[in-house]
């Protein structure tokens, strides 16, 4: 009887392992599945990235001579340069990053009918202008971000005020306020 009764129970373990290990290897091959999905998407990211890194040296020599034309004075009136795009943080996209402006593309000239005399809008060709837009829409965050706080200070000390109230009342009742207060205070402090 006691052999019988021990190869039950080491049949009930032999087959509870062998269900945590199906488990664990289930576990495992979704994991797989899923890490050469993301492999996959990486070799993917990295194969086109010496493609984009070309084009954005091809425009940054573009960038050059059109600089180059506008100081030789061979370039229209009023012509500004591109800005080059700065290959270190080519990959970081930003949406303050400068290459989501079209400066010195001509864009800006298309419903002037090719009228060269008008100058940029500043906000587009004055470096000075941007970064005190950029320093305006930082202020405007950070005055969102006081106002947030603001609210969770005063919903927090509306919060301390309740529970100090109810402090109290049970200290009350208990009839020993005193020895309560000064035991919450030192550890307040």
């Amino acid at each position: 009887m006691n052999a019988r009764a021990l190869l039950t129970r080491i049949r009930e373990r032999l087959r509870s392992r062998k269900f945590e290990l199906d488990r664990l290897e289930r576990s495992y091959r979704k994991q797989r599945s899923e890490q050469r999905v993301n492999d996959h998407t990486q070799d993917s990211v990295k194969r086109r990235d010496p493609t984009i890194a070309s084009l954005a040296r091809k425009y940054n020599q573009y960038c050059v001579e059109l600089a180059r034309l506008i100081e030789q004075r061979k370039a229209t009136r009023n012509a500004v340069p591109p800005k080059a795009i700065d290959m270190d943080k080519l990959f970081s996209l930003d949406v303050d990053d400068d290459i989501w402006l079209d400066i010195g593309l001509g864009y800006d000239n298309d419903n002037d009918n090719d009228n060269d005399n008008t100058a940029p809008p500043l906000w587009l060709s004055n470096e000075k202008i941007r970064e005190g837009i950029r320093a305006l829409l930082d202020r405007d965050r950070c005055e969102e971000e006081r106002g947030r706080l603001l609210a969770e200070r005063d919903a927090m000390q509306q919060w301390f005020h309740e529970e100090w109230q109810v402090l109290e009342s049970v200290a009350e009742s208990a009839g020993m306020f005193s020895h309560v207060l000064v035991f919450v205070c030192s550890h307040i402090i």
